[in-house]
């Protein structure tokens, strides 16, 4: 069962306000089988959400890996552009309509974990560049404005005093 389909219905909704019949619908499923294959609506949004966050998760780790060699601007934008990259109602069912602290803890241990690790940013340094990113997503989430994360990454590198990489010199014709 896809439960990215069912994403746009919680984010609208919630867990409460979400009918059967509508969540049935968005899966391709008839009401009996939803019912056989999840259990109860509360047991299908929490599916949901977990899925979402790990879909979110799993998107900062590969961004923090694709970036491990490059300076902290570099880093910070990369992580910035996969947040803006995220399914909107996914980000929106972890970060407003649910918002754990668990949930919001871990996503933010995976923008500040590879800042502190790979880029040499202090723990109060790495953990304020990974607030100020994610709750400016979540605001943008939240009020369906968009995310600029590239103006926030350019502040929020300026901001820790870190300098973009010069390109390296080009040696050829």
């Amino acid at each position: 069962m896809d439960l990215t389909a069912l994403a746009p219905v919680f984010a609208r909704s919630g867990a409460s306000g979400a009918s059967v019949d509508e969540l049935a619908r968005a899966c391709g499923l008839a009401k009996p089988t939803l019912y056989e294959r999840v259990g109860g609506k509360e047991e299908l949004f929490r599916a949901t959400c977990t899925a979402a966050l790990e879909r979110m998760l799993d998107r900062l780790y590969e961004a923090a890996d694709r970036s491990r060699y490059a300076g902290p601007p570099e880093r910070i934008a990369a992580l910035a552009l996969e947040l803006a990259d995220c399914d909107r109602a996914s980000a929106q069912i972890v970060l407003v309509v649910e918002a754990s602290p668990a949930a919001l803890g871990r996503l933010r241990a995976a923008i500040a974990e590879p800042l502190r690790r790979d880029s040499g940013l202090d723990v109060a340094t790495a953990d304020a560049v990974a607030a100020a990113l994610l709750g400016a997503f979540a605001l943008a989430a939240a009020s369906g404005e968009p995310f600029d994360a590239e103006g926030l990454a350019a502040v929020l590198a300026a901001g820790v005093g870190a300098q973009p990489e010069a390109p390296a010199p080009h040696w050829g014709a």
